[in-house]
C-alpha cells in the first residue's frame, strides 16, 4: 500500500487540512495579516483634526466691548428768572437774636431788627399755619415783580426743630431756599432773592423734624 511507502512525518501532516499543511508542515510562507481596522467611513486615511474659522478667516468684524458709560450729571434746578444778592451783614441782623414767644412775635421781632439794614419792607401780611414732618408742605403765591428783590422769614415753636423754606420760580426751579436745620429760617440767609422778570413764584413751606404752628413775614424792597 502506499501509506507503507510514505515517511511517518508525512503522514502526520496528511492529517490536517490543506492550508494547515502548509502553515504547519513548512509548505511555504503563509499570507500576511492586515490588522489595521477601517475607519468608519470605510477610508484607511487618518481622521483630520477640524479647526474653527476666525473672524480674520470669513472677514467678519468684531465688534468692540463699549466703555462703561459716565456718571450721568445733576440737572441743575437754579431758576433761571431770578438772581441772590447777598450781604453778610444781613446774616448778622437776625442770627444773634434771641425770640421769644409765639411764632407770630417772634418773626415780627426778627424782620424789625433787619429793617434798617436791609431797606425792606412788609410784602403782604403775616402768613400763620401748621405743619409737621408727614404732612404736604404748604405753599403761598408770590407775585414777584421784575427787579425787585424779596426777602422771607419764618418762626416756628420749639415743637419743631427744623422749619424749612424754598422759593420756587412758576417753572418750579429753585429761586432760594434757606441754608440752616432749625426753627428759624430766612431766605436768604444771608441776602435777597431778586427776579429779572415778573413771575408767579412760590413759597414753600415744609417740616424736617416735629410738628407744631407757624408764621412767616414777606419782605421786599418795593
Amino acid at each position: 500500500m502506499l501509506t507503507k511507502l510514505l515517511p511517518s512525518s508525512i503522514l502526520a501532516c496528511a492529517a490536517f487540512v490543506p492550508f494547515a499543511i502548509t502553515a504547519a508542515c513548512g509548505g511555504g510562507t503563509p499570507p500576511a495579516t492586515d490588522v489595521t481596522a477601517p475607519s468608519a467611513s470605510g477610508s484607511d486615511s487618518a481622521p483630520v483634526a477640524t479647526v474653527a474659522p476666525t473672524a480674520a478667516d470669513t472677514g467678519s468684524v468684531t465688534t468692540p466691548t463699549p466703555p462703561p458709560s459716565a456718571e450721568p450729571q445733576p440737572i441743575d434746578k437754579s431758576s433761571k428768572k431770578a438772581t441772590k444778592k447777598q450781604d453778610a451783614s444781613w446774616a448778622d441782623c437776625h442770627a444773634k437774636l434771641k425770640l421769644a414767644g409765639a411764632p407770630e412775635a417772634a418773626v415780627g421781632m426778627m424782620t424789625k431788627a433787619c429793617a434798617k439794614v436791609t431797606s425792606m419792607k412788609l410784602h403782604g401780611k403775616t402768613i400763620s399755619g401748621k405743619q409737621d414732618a408727614e404732612g404736604t408742605p404748604d405753599k403761598y403765591p408770590l407775585m414777584a415783580q421784575a427787579g425787585k428783590c424779596y426777602r422771607v422769614y419764618a418762626d416756628a415753636e420749639k415743637s419743631i426743630t427744623d422749619l424749612d423754606l424754598v422759593v420756587l420760580d412758576s417753572v418750579g426751579d429753585t429761586a432760594g431756599e434757606d441754608s440752616t436745620d432749625d426753627p428759624s429760617p430766612v431766605v436768604l440767609e444771608d441776602g435777597a432773592v431778586c427776579f429779572t422778570a415778573q413771575d408767579a413764584a412760590t413759597v414753600v413751606v415744609s417740616v424736617g423734624s416735629g410738628k407744631g404752628k407757624y408764621a412767616l413775614q414777606i419782605w421786599s424792597d418795593e
